[in-house]
């Protein structure tokens, strides 16, 4: 038993060992890798028609469940996106009033300054090259927060617009 014990722990240390070595070393000089993303237009979303309307797809990041009565997805020879279509039927009168983050930015915090700003949605940052193609629904805005993030040393300067929805959605939307 004792033996047993002391194989377990032997082969914990060496198995933790090893992968904390890997996670420190993985360049092999000691040193902790660094991986830079690049954050680029990404040409793998499948197209999103609401309503028969086909719609920006970042439109799936304020999609409330509330408010769609049917989806179904097309991924055979019959979609129009390699990547598959995602069709959304809203309740009965229901419009979508779209919004792009540059509109927010104008709209409701030009009057800050003209420092560049990051965006999150219920907490989850944005992450596009282009704000004026990324659209929201405007009626699912419940409240735009502003915090600027000062970082003189570093002469870092950032607006963080903080976008806090109506009714936050009960499910993750996770297409595959």
């Amino acid at each position: 038993m004792k033996k047993n014990i002391l194989l377990i722990v032997s082969l914990y240390v060496c198995v933790g060992f090893s992968v904390a070595s890997s996670l420190k070393d993985v360049n092999g000089n000691g040193e902790i890798a660094v991986i830079l993303e690049n954050v680029s237009a990404n040409n793998s979303d499948p197209n999103l028609y609401i309503n028969n309307q086909n719609l920006p797809f970042s439109l799936v990041k304020t999609l409330n469940d509330s408010i769609i009565t049917k989806v179904w997805i097309v991924k055979d020879a019959s979609a129009q996106n390699i990547h598959g279509d995602i069709h959304v039927t809203l309740k009965d009168g229901y419009t979508i009033q779209t919004i792009s983050l540059s509109e927010i930015q104008k709209k409701h915090i030009n009057n800050i300054d003209s420092v560049p700003c990051l965006f999150f949605i219920e907490n989850e940052l944005i992450e596009t090259p282009d704000y004026d193609a990324f659209v929201i629904d405007n009626k699912q805005i419940k409240q735009i927060s502003v915090k600027r993030f000062d970082n003189w040393s570093s002469n870092i300067h950032l607006n963080l617009i903080k976008i806090q929805l109506e009714k936050p959605r009960k499910q993750q939307i996770m297409i595959r």
